[in-house]
Parts: C-alpha cells; structure tokens; sequence
C-alpha cells in the first residue's frame, strides 16, 4: 500500500501538469485575497481575519480535487494497470487508499504556502501579532476535512470511467452538489417550511461553523458519514472489475444499510448540540441563559433583519455576525424563522421613499452611510434593525450601538458584542405572559407624570406601572399590598420630606426583597426657574431620608457637580423676523457622563445626559457589594450649597485649572443583605411580620431625577435622551431599562451584555503605504515555494536514479 503511495505522489511530481495544477490554485487564491477588489479582499475589509480565505477556498477546492484525482482510478482502467493491481496480493481498499491518501496529502502541501498569509495579517494589524491563531488554525482543519469529502468523492468519479475528462466532469458536479445545491433548494418557496432540514444535507451548513473556528459534534459526524459512504462506494467499484454478481448484491444491500445508518446518525445528532469554540473571546458560544430560553419557547420566532445588501465591510460583518447567531439560535429550535433583507433593494424612487417613511413611522430610522466603490463615492440608506414577532407581539431590535468618543471600528465591535443580548431580549419580553408589578412613588411632590411619559410608555408591554401614593395616612393594609403586589418600586425626584411611617413601609419593602431605584437630587436646582429669573438660588432638599440611606450603604450629598465634559444649552438671543434665534452657550451644569463601567447596566450604551447632578458617597456596609455605574469626568468642580446659579456665568472664560476634583460618582448599584433602618430603633408602628435583615437584593441610585425626564415638542412627549435643541440622543432610556430590568431579572439575561469581542484591526496606514509590497509578497511568495520544491524534488529525483 505505501509504495502505490509513493507511486502516486513521485508521478504527480514528476510532471508538469501538476505543479500547473498547484500553481493556478494558490495564484487564484492569491489574485481573489490580495489583489482584486471585492468583499474577499483582505486589505480592504479592515480586519485581521482571513474568514474570507476560508469562504473562498472550498470553491477551488470543488475545481482542484477533481484535477488531482481524475487519473487515479480512470487512467489505470484505460491503460489495463488496475487488472494488473488486481493480480498482486493486494485488497482493493488498499488501493483506494493507497491513492487516497496521496491525494490529501498533495492538498495539505497545496496550503502549506498559504500560511504566508497569516503572517502577513500578523504584520498588518494594528497591533501586530494581534490575530486569533487557535480559531485560525481551526478553520484550516475545516478546509482539510472538505478536502476529505471533496478527495473521496473525486475518487468515486474515477471508478465509474476510463475517460479522465468525464471523471472531472462528475467529480465537479457531485462536489459542487453537495457543498452548495441544498442551499440553493432551501430558497425555493415550496421548501420554506423545511428549509433548514435541507439545508442540513449540504456541506456549506456544516463548514460554516468550522470555518470560524468552532467544532460542533454533529458536523464532525456529518463530514466521517459522507467520507465513509464515498469511500465504501469506491472500493465498491473497484470490487465490481473482478467479482461476480452476487457478491455485488450483497455489497449493495449493505451499501444502502449504510446510507440509512448515516441518515439516522445525522438525524440523531441534528437534536444534540455540543461545540467546542477554540476563538481567543469565544465570541460564537451562546450565553447558557439563551440556549435555556430559545429552547423553552414552543411557538414559531420569526425574525426579520433589514441589515443586507451592498454594504461597506464593517458593516457587512455586523451583517454576517447577525446571521450566524440567528443560525445558532436555530441549532437549538427549529422553531427559529428568520430572513435577511434590504427593504430598499430592487425599488425605484418612488417605492423606495414610501418604504423609508413607513419604516420612518414605526421607530426603525436609517443611517445614512458613504460608500466608496472603486472610487466612486455614493450615499446610500440602510435600516440597521431586526423586527422580532413572537406570540402576536412585535419587538423592534436596534442592532447599531452608537457611542460618544468611540471610532467606527469600536461602535461596530460593540453592535456585535451586543447582538446576542438585544435578540435575546427582545424575545424575552415577547415571550412575557405575567408581566412584573413596579409601583411609581407618589404623594411627595415627584417629578410630573407627563415627564415620565415616553420611559413608561415604551416599557408598559413588560412591566405593569402603578402609581402608589404614599404619606401618612397609609394604613398597614397597604404596607401588605406593597410587600405582596409590587415586585419594584421607583422613587423620582421626591421634594417633600418623608414620615418616619413612610420610611418604614419602604424599609420593610426592602427588606422583604423588593427592588429600588432612587433618583434623587441632592438640592433644588431646575432649568425652569433659572430661565424665568436668570438667576436661582440652589439649596439643599430636606427629604429626612440620609439616615434611611447611609444604612443602606450610600449617601446622595447636597451639591452639584459641574463637569468640563458637558451638554451645551440653547438661549434665546432675539427674534429674526417672527422667529426667534437662539446661540448655543456652554454649560458645565449638565455632566455627560460616558460610561467605562463592564457591568452590563451600562456596558456600550451611550452617553448618559445629568441635570445638576449632586455627587453620591458611599459607606462601609458589610455584606453590600457596591458597583459604581456611571461617574463624571476627571475636569470636575463640586459646587456647595445654598449658593446662587446665574446665567451671566456663561459670559465668562472657563477656567480648566478650578475643575480639580477628579471623578465624582453619579450611579451605584448595591447588592447584598440590607440590614433595616429601623434595627435597634423604636418603630413609628408595628408592622407584620418586621425584619431586621433581608435575604439577598438589588437596588440602584442615580443622584439626578431628571434622567428619566423626556423633552416635549408641539405638546408630544419625544423619546427620552433625546435633546431636540442638538438632534443629540443620549443613553439615558437604555440606563433606566437595564436598571430595572437588572433588578427584576432573575434568569441574569443582563448579562449577555458582559461578553467581550477583541477588535482586531488591520493598520490602515501601513497597507496605504506598503500595499503593493504586501500583494506582491502574498502573490508571488507561495509560487516561489511551489517552485523551490519542484526544483528540489527534480534534483533529488535525478540524484536518486543516477545512482
């Protein structure tokens, strides 16, 4: 068997039709990676991966392998050579393989020059040797076991003809067949409803995952059964050229035996899922809270994504990323229907106008994006949002996460890293059937309900809202229906000071396992008064609560932090005609605070907008874990008070050396065992059932009531975080919906958030400057290896027989 091995591969090499064969292989993979503009050039598309080798390569494949084995078997049938095998005491499954073999062996020495590329990715990235090996090396793995099935089915095509050209013809045609043909009959409508069982039988399905560097069970099962039924088929007929009918019945019925087991097998496995994901970040292992409830859910997700289309290369892997974690949520149920589309392709003007204001009325706004396609600079719209419909509600998915200060490249790495948590999500909250109780606090003097209108109404399909008036006519009954009704409660920007009766209730409310959420500020300071009079006195608010609250383990301070990294405002500065002008004045009074925190409230949500926000200080509490959320900047000044504000503050210079007070805190979240404010302490009343320690819980502090307060226009509430005066949206609604639905999230779906993805750049100056000497290198470098190894396997041939 090793010597027909050695056979093979010395005449491969000692002609030229083979290294004829190698060479336009690795040209080709060269020309399409290196040179030629496209989705597959890697110097384009910003990124140090070579996903786009590995997509491109099995399409060389299905014309390289049928080269290298459409001799094998055919050429020694045509010259009588197989006959003479067949004398020799040698089986014919020797050789098969014998020929076998040597065929992936030539493909294995065919990529071995392609490392050269991840070299050069290594050098090209921004920071260099900043590349993903292990899921590198991988997906190598997964071009050698399509070279498996790709060899065994070239080898099968020999058997069946003498002719050389007819067995490539086939080996092509079955390779092509069944790598790409059932993703082709999945698009077909009357296949819909089984479109992913077809898609299944096709190679394409199963390499995907492998080919970024992901191992599943079931793939590696699917690429052994079709190597195993080729390879039975072709020692077959090979066993057909010298045994006699019957035998060949018998082998038959095993062979169709066999095909059944395999179709079983991969039936079986398509239900179990267990994968090994050897990515540095394991940026495509699923959250184990996702898997739990996409395998939960017993009715159709359909999942439509307007994201496709021509699409520059960030955002064209948004695109594939968005794909590949709908594909793997189908892995897990079937039940997952999704389509990829772009709304406007295809439509003329007309059309594409009216679409675009349909989408427009429903919430899902588009971008508008520069693209420059071999020079020629174009603007085109696109809706970067996936509609989720589950249980007869549709939940709307913005999958572009913007962020203050960030570059393109982080905004696109932070949309990814935020894909799985956003789907998640949004199927999560149209799955709920029994949506949480969160009361309101009302009865001392809260911010106006009007405020609090676009923040309710956009969460009323998850949580059921009630106000609940608290002072001191509230009986114990109602301490009951607090403690048993309501699974949160939200305090916002209370004026009026609290009874001892009061404190109590929310102390035991607390300590029973409800969840808070404390805006507050510190002193009275509001944009109103300051605009009627230009000038206000700010002074502290007397809530008789800090006592309340230092046992908790924070204290929100009376005085205001001004911020250098702030929101500028807009003042009127005369009238034009009937309208009135206004200029843009900075205003240190309004912090941005942009958040640097991992924790998944605040991770990659934008900038967060504060309205004279006080600093919070915490104190030692044992057994409470404080998170710090959201803070100011390093160019702080704090404010005391009673101390006037004046509006003629903005004639004079900002004076960068006064702002020393370094980061302020303006958001904590605190976890553990609360101890009651009241342990130790005569009680106002006795309430049922009292505790002095509560079991675990959650609560959370912002030291401004106005971050949840929404601007208004022609007497509509607009979205919260958004400033009308600057088209500015700021991250205040998404702060306020983690917030709560970290507290009231049980099954930890938040933290989908803390997944990190490195973002891995190629250096965009040095392939402007070196460009050519990187396509040349990666062009002409594996032909060069290709060639010393003829020139060196030709003079060790000559030296060998010369002897």
């Amino acid at each position: 068997m090793f010597a027909l091995y050695k056979r093979e591969i010395n005449k491969f090499f000692s002609s030229a039709i083979g290294y004829l064969v190698l060479g336009f292989f690795l040209l080709s993979n060269s020309l399409f990676l290196w040179f030629f503009d496209g989705d597959s050039n890697i110097l384009n598309n910003g990124y140090a991966s070579l996903h786009s080798f590995f997509v491109t390569t099995p399409w060389f494949f299905i014309l390289l392998i049928p080269a290298l084995t459409m001799g094998m078997i055919s050429e020694e049938k045509k010259q009588g050579t197989l006959e003479l095998l067949f004398t020799h005491p040698i089986k014919e499954s020797q050789i098969y393989f014998s020929k076998y073999f040597a065929t992936l062996t030539l493909i294995i020495l065919s990529l071995i020059p392609t490392l050269i590329y991840v070299y050069s990715i290594s050098q090209l990235s921004l920071i260099e040797g900043n590349i993903d090996l292990d899921a590198i090396f991988t997906s190598y793995l997964g071009l050698i076991l399509i070279a498996t099935v790709f060899s065994a089915i070239g080898m099968f095509s020999s058997t069946l003809t003498n002719n050389q050209i007819s067995s490539f013809i086939i080996a092509i045609l079955l390779s092509f067949s069944i790598y790409f043909l059932f993703e082709l009959i999945s698009e077909i409508d009357i296949f819909n409803s089984v479109s992913y069982t077809v898609k299944q039988l096709g190679m394409l399905f199963h390499f995907t995952n492998i080919s970024r560097g992901v191992i599943d069970i079931g793939d590696i099962i699917y690429f052994f059964s079709i190597i195993y039924f080729f390879s039975k088929l072709a020692i077959f007929r090979l066993k057909t050229e010298k045994n006699n009918t019957i035998q060949n019945k018998l082998e038959i019925k095993k062979l169709v035996t066999l095909l059944g087991f395999i179709a079983i097998a991969n039936y079986a496995t398509s239900f179990f899922v267990y994968r090994i994901d050897f990515t540095a970040d394991k940026r495509f292992t699923l959250n184990n809270e996702s898997v739990n409830l996409i395998k939960s859910i017993d009715s159709n997700i359909n999942i439509q994504v307007l994201l496709s289309g021509e699409l520059p290369s960030g955002f064209k892997q948004l695109e594939n990323e968005v794909e590949r974690t709908l594909k793997d949520f189908r892995s897990y149920n079937s039940k997952v229907n999704f389509v990829i589309f772009d709304p406007l392709e295809g439509k003329n003007n007309k059309r594409r106008t009216a679409i675009s204001e349909d989408l427009n009325s429903k919430g899902l706004n588009p971008i508008n994006l520069e693209i420059n396609k071999g020079g020629i600079r174009k603007s085109k719209y696109i809706f970067p949002w996936a509609i989720v419909k589950l249980n007869g509600k549709t939940i709307k998915v913005n999958l572009l996460k913007n962020k203050i200060g960030a570059s393109p490249e982080q905004q696109l790495n932070n949309s990814i890293e935020n894909i799985e948590f956003a789907l998640i999500d949004a199927i999560k909250k149209a799955e709920i059937n029994v949506k949480p109780k969160v009361a309101i606090l009302k009865g001392h003097n809260e911010l106006r309900d009007e405020y609090l209108g676009d923040f309710l109404d956009s969460q009323h399909e998850y949580y059921n809202f009630e106000r609940l008036r608290l002072d001191n006519n509230t009986s114990v009954i109602e301490l009951e229906k607090i403690i048993n009704d309501f699974k949160a409660l939200i305090i916002i920007k209370p004026s009026k000071a609290f009874s001892e009766k009061e404190k109590l209730l929310i102390d035991q409310f607390i300590i029973n396992g409800g969840k808070t959420m404390w805006l507050l500020d510190g002193v009275y300071a509001d944009m109103d008064s300051l605009l009627n009079g230009g000038r206000m006195l700010a002074f502290q608010r007397e809530l008789n609560i800090n006592e309340m609250l230092f046992k908790y383990g924070f204290r929100v301070n009376a005085d205001i932090v001004k911020d250098l990294q702030f929101a500028p405002i807009k003042l009127a500065s005369g009238n034009m005609g009937n309208n009135v002008q206004y200029h843009t004045i900075p205003w240190p009074y309004f912090p941005i605070s942009i958040p640097t925190s991992k924790h998944p409230i605040v991770k990659n949500i934008e900038a967060v907008k504060f309205q004279f926000a006080s600093t919070i200080d915490t104190i030692f509490t044992p057994k409470i874990k404080k998170t710090v959320l959201l803070e100011s900047s390093k160019l702080t000044k704090i404010i005391g008070v009673p101390n006037f504000i004046d509006l003629s503050e903005v004639q004079k210079p900002i004076i960068e050396q006064s702002y020393v007070s370094g980061k302020k805190t303006l958001g904590l979240l605190l976890e553990g065992n609360f101890t009651s404010a009241y342990k130790g302490r005569i009680l106002p009343f006795s309430p049922n059932n009292y505790l002095d320690e509560g079991k675990f819980n959650k609560m959370i502090v912002f030291s401004d009531g106005d971050i949840i307060a929404n601007q208004f226009q022609n007497g509509k509430a607009l979205p919260l975080g958004y400033d009308k005066w600057f088209n500015k949206q700021y991250g205040n609604k998404e702060l306020l919906e983690n917030s709560l639905n970290y507290l009231l999230d049980n099954n930890g779906i938040l933290n989908l958030k803390s997944k990190e993805i490195t973002l891995r750049l190629l250096n965009k100056k040095t392939i402007q400057n070196e460009r050519a000497y990187w396509q040349l290198l990666n062009v002409l470098l594996p032909l060069i290896i290709l060639s010393i190894f003829g020139i060196f396997f030709v003079f060790y041939r000559r030296k060998k027989f010369s002897k």
